[in-house]
């Protein structure tokens, strides 16, 4: 949960996965997924910052 925090949803996927081996291809549905879901995240961060 911290790690998610720290780094957001679709980056800490993304590291936590590399870190077991477990490599998401470049370019694939479940990365651009997770840069979806990083980008949602980021936005949301900076609105709730803003208020």
């Amino acid at each position: 949960a911290v790690h998610s925090l720290n780094n957001g949803p679709g980056e800490s996927i993304l590291k936590l996965c590399n870190a077991i081996g477990c490599r998401i291809s470049f370019g694939s549905r479940v990365a651009k997924n997770l840069a979806q879901e990083q980008n949602i995240f980021t936005r949301y961060k900076g609105y709730k910052k803003s208020q």
